[in-house]
Formats: C-alpha cells, structure tokens, sequence
C-alpha cells in the first residue's frame, strides 16, 4: 500500500504518529507481530479496516469484506462496492437488465481462448435519435471480437456511430474504441446529457461548456448549469478489424 500511494516511510511516520524506527522495522519484517495499537494506526492512515492488515491472503487491491448466503465471507475492492451501491439503487427492471449484460459479457469473455489474438468488447448501439443525439433508453448491447491492436488493447467498451455528427472521419456505422472515464478540452468523447447519448468533441473553455459535432453543417450542443452531463469515456479510434458474436 504504501509503494501504490507513493508514500515514504517518513510521510507515513508522521501521518500515523509511530517512531520512524518502529515503522521500519514493520516494513523490513524484523517486527513479526506489531502492538495492535500501532496496527490501528495504520489502518487509519491507509483507510483500511483493521483486519485488512492482519489478514495475508486479503489481496492488495480488496481492502473490504463481505457476507452473503451461500457465498460466506468473501473480499471486494473499493471498486466493486460502489458498483454494488449503484445496483442495488436500481429498480427491478434497471437490475434484470443489468443481469443480463454481465452474463452475456462474462460468457463471451470466458469462451474467448487464452493468448487470443482478439479482443471481445461489448458494444453499444444506438438505433432511435433523439432531438440531438440518441435517446439512452433505447441503447443496445452486442458483443464483438476485435482484433488485437493499440487501439482495442486499451478499450473497455465500444461504440457504433449512428448519425452524421462525426462525418466525415467517422461516418455512420464505424465502431469506435472507447475508454471509460473523464474527457478533456478538446477530447472526442461519449456522453450522456439529459438522457440522449452523443460522440461529440469537448469544449471547456472560459466558463462555456458544449458538445462539438466533428461535421461542421452541424450545431454545437451547449451545455447549460440545468442540463445533467455525465461522460462516459474518451474515443480512442475506430475499431476496423471486427466480427459479431
């Protein structure tokens, strides 16, 4: 943990109020078994619970445990409890349909050989347009392989155009590669704004927020202080080589 946050042993010292010395001696393992009180220290100072510490089999990466019937105690990351959190905000319906894509995903995945020279990315599809871009509620789901380049080795999803916004670099059905996250000024993107999907660049600039059509016969769509703008990742390039699942 402490070589993930990049800390020293004297920033940790400090943060956790434990003589240099005695830290170091943790760390070397000289000290096999360290005074509880010092392990809660730091726990505090990594925000992990107490047990994370004492517990070697706990992977790095899962500082939180939980219990459910029929699967006992098991270990999940920061990550996977706040995925949790959003499913479990879901109605029935928004939950079945969550299922659904995680089985189709996970049996693509596990049929895929290992040492593949392919990828297999889910795609997002959009068929009915809303006033500007694609209504969220009508998104469709397929897989796809893609062969292995650059390009798709760091994709997490992927998306086909529909409409004529990004003509004419990427015309009407091209797949694009995407990575999940924020996108900069200046960034070509996939967004979600007041529940209709776009592929537009970002413009952030003097206090103007607006989604840019790449086809300049196309209007700019401004982003108001109202209007609810959620980026879902950064385009990374179209996706060529390719065949349905």
């Amino acid at each position: 943990m402490r070589k993930r946050d990049h800390w020293t042993a004297e920033e940790i010292s400090r943060m956790a109020n434990i003589p240099l010395g005695t830290l170091n001696k943790i760390l070397t393992g000289i000290t096999k078994n360290p005074a509880l009180r010092t392990m809660d220290r730091l726990a505090h100072v990594f925000r992990v619970p107490l047990h994370y510490l004492l517990d070697n089999t706990i992977p790095i990466e899962c500082d939180l445990s939980v219990f459910a019937e029929h699967e006992q105690l098991d270990c999940i990351s920061g990550r996977e409890m706040k995925l949790a959190k959003r499913y479990r905000a879901l109605d029935d319906h928004a939950k079945d349909t969550v299922d659904i894509l995680v089985n189709q995903l996970y049996t693509r995945l596990g049929a895929a050989s290992q040492g593949a020279e392919e990828r297999v990315l889910l795609c997002c599809v959009a068929p009915a347009q809303g006033d500007h871009g694609s209504f969220a509620d009508a998104f469709l789901y397929r897989s796809l392989a893609a062969v292995l380049s650059p390009c798709t080795e760091e994709a997490d999803m992927a998306v086909q155009v529909s409409g004529d916004a990004l003509e004419p670099i990427y015309p009407q059905g091209t797949i694009l590669a995407i990575k999940s996250g924020e996108v900069a000024h200046n960034q070509l993107g996939v967004f979600l704004m007041n529940r209709e999907g776009f592929v537009r660049k970002m413009y952030c600039k003097k206090g103007i927020k607006k989604l840019v059509a790449v086809n300049v016969d196309l209007r700019s769509v401004v982003v108001h202080e109202a209007d609810e703008l959620r980026p879902l990742g950064r385009v990374l390039g179209a996706i060529r080589n390719y065949h349905w699942l």
